[in-house]
């Protein structure tokens, strides 16, 4: 088990060096605006949201400077939502997600 998450961690560290990739899937579910689905006002951030059959992985963008905020990875999308909210808050405090930040979409199963 224990080499297992190594090689899970190895891959992600691997994976986050090559941006283009962004995990296995080759269109992420990204979003730039508040609200729920993308529905409210554009932000200079980007959340992407992608899952392989390793985990869900969700990242913060500043998309002015480019700059990864905050990037969490979780076998379930909504521990990996929890993990999300809780880095935002130690990296943005003050800002919050659906209202001053973009929301992360669910993707599929």
């Amino acid at each position: 088990m224990e080499d297992a998450n190594k090689r899970l961690e190895g891959r992600y560290l691997m994976e986050q060096s090559t941006p283009q990739k962004q995990g296995t899937s080759t269109n992420p579910l990204c979003n730039t605006k508040t609200g729920t689905g993308g529905t409210g006002t554009e932000t200079p951030y980007m959340v992407c949201v992608w899952k392989d059959v390793f985990a869900t992985y969700v990242k913060l963008t500043d998309t002015t400077t480019g700059k990864i905020l905050a990037q969490v990875y979780d076998q379930d999308f909504q521990k990996a939502s929890s993990k999300f909210f809780s880095k935002v808050g130690e990296v943005l405090p003050g800002k919050k997600i659906g209202i001053d930040l973009p929301m992360p979409i669910t993707p599929d199963n």
